[in-house]
C-alpha cells in the first residue's frame, strides 16, 4: 500500500481553518508562518509542508526490510477524517455539544493527542533515557538495584532489560515514542472530558495558531503561566480551533459548561500571546503576521 511519507504532527485539515481567506477554499491553502529561531521574514506557505516530517509516526518493523509499521498513522488518519467533516462548523458556528456527545469525545481525543504527537515529545522521551542511564551508571554496582521509581510508580530492575534498554537503537526510540503516543492518549482524554468546555469567539478572524497548538495554562495571582500540567488543580488548556473560535477547557464547574464568551475588543492579545509563547517554533497565522506581533507587544507593555 501507499505510505504517507510526509507526516503532520499538526493536521491540514486543521491548518486549512488558519489560511488566508483568499485561499482556504483552493486546492492550495496558505498560511503565514513566522520562525523565531531565525531573523527570516514571515512566509505565507502551503499548510501542505507545515508541521511535517518524513515517517514522523512510522518506525520501521525492525525485520531488515524497511517495512514501516502504519499502525498509529492510521489511527491518527481516521481520526481526522471523522473530526474533518464536523470542523467546519466547529470552527466558524455557533453550535452546541453536549456532555454526552460522541463529538466531545472525540475532540477530547484529538486534543489529547496533540498534545502528545509533536516531534518535542519524542525529543523529551530520549533526554529521559539519557539521564536515567546517567542515573544508573553512577551507582557503584547496579547488581544491589532491585527496583526503581518512576512518576510514582515503582518498577523491578532486570539487568537483561538494562542493557536493552541502554542500548536502544534509533529505530528503537522511533517505536518507544510512537508506543508512548497510544499509551497515553486515553488517560489525557479522560483527563480533558472532566474539565468544563467553552468557547472563546470573535466575529473577526483574530486568533493564531502555532505549531504546538494546545497550551496547558494555569492563573494565579495575576501570573499567566505555561508550566503546569493537566494534574495541576486549577490548570485550564487553551486550544485554537479557528481565527475565529478558541476551545477552554477548565475547572470553574461553577459556571454553565459550553458557553460562548466574547472576549473585549484588545482580550484577544491575551489569547495570541500565551499561545505564541507555548509554541515551540512556528507562529502561524491567516493574517499578516507583523500585526499580530504588534497586538502582542502591545499586550505584553500592557501587562
Amino acid at each position: 500500500m501507499n505510505i504517507q511519507k510526509n507526516q503532520h504532527w499538526v493536521p491540514k485539515f486543521y491548518l486549512k481553518q488558519f489560511s488566508t481567506p483568499e485561499t482556504r477554499c483552493g486546492k492550495n491553502p496558505q498560511v503565514w508562518i513566522f520562525d523565531k529561531e531565525t531573523d527570516s521574514a514571515p512566509s505565507l506557505v502551503n499548510v501542505k509542508i507545515v508541521c511535517a516530517k518524513r515517517y514522523l509516526y512510522s518506525p520501521t518493523n525492525g525485520n531488515g526490510n524497511g517495512e514501516r509499521d502504519l499502525l498509529l498513522e492510521k489511527k491518527l488518519g481516521r481520526l481526522e477524517s471523522a473530526l474533518a467533516k464536523e470542523w467546519p462548523s466547529l470552527a466558524n458556528e455557533c453550535i452546541y455539544i453536549s456532555k454526552d456527545d460522541p463529538l466531545r469525545k472525540g475532540i477530547s481525543l484529538f486534543v489529547s493527542t496533540m498534545i502528545l504527537r509533536h516531534p518535542d515529545t519524542r525529543t523529551e522521551l530520549e533526554d529521559t533515557h539519557q539521564k536515567m542511564i546517567k542515573l544508573v551508571n553512577d551507582v557503584p554496582d547496579i547488581n544491589f538495584i532491585s527496583a526503581f521509581e518512576l512518576n510514582g510508580v515503582e518498577h523491578k530492575f532486570d539487568i537483561d532489560d538494562w542493557c536493552k534498554f541502554k542500548n536502544r537503537t534509533k529505530n528503537n526510540h522511533h517505536k518507544f515514542f510512537t508506543d508512548y503516543i497510544q499509551s497515553n492518549v486515553i488517560d489525557i482524554a479522560e483527563r480533558l472530558l472532566k474539565k468544563r468546555w467553552s468557547i472563546i469567539f470573535s466575529e473577526k478572524q483574530l486568533f493564531i495558531t502555532s505549531d504546538k497548538p494546545v497550551s496547558i495554562c494555569h492563573l494565579t495571582k495575576n501570573n499567566f503561566r505555561v508550566d503546569f500540567g493537566l494534574g495541576t488543580h486549577g490548570s485550564f488548556v487553551i486550544f485554537p480551533i479557528s481565527p475565529n473560535r478558541i476551545l477552554v477547557m477548565d475547572d470553574r464547574h461553577d459556571e454553565p459548561a459550553w458557553q460562548y464568551y466574547s472576549p473585549n475588543d484588545n482580550c484577544f492579545g491575551f489569547y495570541n500571546l500565551h499561545i505564541w509563547k507555548n509554541s515551540s517554533r512556528f507562529m502561524i497565522s491567516s493574517r499578516d503576521i507583523n500585526e499580530v506581533l504588534k497586538e502582542i507587544v502591545n499586550e505584553v507593555e500592557g501587562d
